[in-house]
This record gives structure tokens, sequence and C-alpha cells, in this order.
């Protein structure tokens, strides 16, 4: 099958480079093609024998986690690469800056669980949904699809979450609970009034 990126039809810029109205397009588009990654993100797991249909539950999390583990994967970042990371940096940070990276397939598959991991929330808990945030140039996740619905206002992003995940797993070991513990430490950031009504 093919398993790939999928590509907006309109110029994809970096986050921090969009207008409000671009952030507000791509976040529509982000949200409408939910589906179809999770459909070829299903069909993947399916092909490799991983499960029979994908569910949004707390024993999926673990099994997708688990598979996923054996699947992370590095890269020595080529020439270009490597300067598009450094790029914008101080030149202070820069020597601490490594030249390497996950490979494709590891990004693609970090990418879909974090979509993954944000439904399993919607799914779950009424309150969560999909939002985007415009305002504040000091918003570290400013223009980009965020989760909220938690207490206190505070947002998720679930990329950043599966991101430092895999990270620990390389500098850590495997964990097939490590992405299930970050689940409920995020759901007890939602209000006792839902909490109590599961």
């Amino acid at each position: 099958m093919n398993y790939e990126l999928s590509i907006p039809p309109f110029e994809n810029k970096d986050y921090d480079d969009m207008t409000p109205k671009e952030a507000r397009q791509y976040f529509k588009w982000f949200v409408n093609n939910i589906p179809n990654r999770l459909n070829m993100f299903e069909a993947k797991l399916i092909e490799e024998g991983v499960i029979k249909k994908l569910e949004f539950t707390e024993d999926m999390i673990i099994t997708i986690w688990q598979w996923y583990e054996s699947k992370i994967d590095t890269k020595i970042l080529s020439e270009e690469e490597y300067k598009q990371k450094i790029e914008g940096q101080p030149d202070f940070v820069i020597p601490f800056i490594s030249n390497w990276g996950f490979t494709e397939e590891t990004s693609l598959y970090c990418l879909d669980i974090a979509i993954f991991f944000a439904q399993v929330f919607i799914h779950n808990h009424d309150r969560i949904h999909w939002d985007l945030v415009t305002r504040s140039k000091r918003y570290v996740y400013r223009n980009k699809p965020v989760l909220s619905g938690f207490d206190h206002n505070v947002r998720m992003h679930p990329t950043t979450i599966v991101y430092n995940m895999t990270l620990k797993t390389l500098t850590t070991g495997k964990n097939p609970l490590r992405l299930l513990e970050k689940y409920h430490f995020w759901q007890n950031c939602i209000g006792d009034e839902e909490r109590d009504s599961l």
C-alpha cells in the first residue's frame, strides 16, 4: 500500500510564517483530512497484522505504541537537512544541535499516532476538541492544530507529545505503557464533572 504524507492543495508554509487566514485554512484542511489519515494508518496496521480494526481505547494505545517502538529509526541528516535544522538558531546553540533525525517512515508514523492519540481523547471525552490559536505570537503552538477542553485552558499539541515520547524511547529504552501513561496524565487534566460521568 502507499503509505505517504498528505500534502495540502495550497502553499504549505512553516507555522511561524503563516498569517491568521493561512493558519485557519491549514487547520480546516488538517481536521478534514483526519479520517483519511486514520484510514491509511488503520490499513497499515492491519496489513502488518497488528490489529483487526482501529479502536479508540486504552488497550489500542498500548498495542499501537508497542508496535511503533519496534519501528523507530534514525538517520544522519544530509547537508541540506542539517542547514534547515539549524536555520534561525543562535550561533551559540548550533554546536549543540545534532546532525541526526528520524527517518521519513518514523516521522510519518509519529504524526499519525499523534492524530490517533488525539482522537482517543475526542472519542472518549465530549469536551475535548481540535482548536487553533493564532493571536499570541508568544504562544509556542501558535497556528498549530491543538486539543482544547482541558482544565485551566491548557491546550495539548499531540505531535509534540508523541515526538517527545519517541525521543524518550531512544534515550531510555522501550516501554509499552509509555504513551498510555501520558494519556492518563492528560486525562487527569479534564474537569472533575466530566470524569464523574464516565
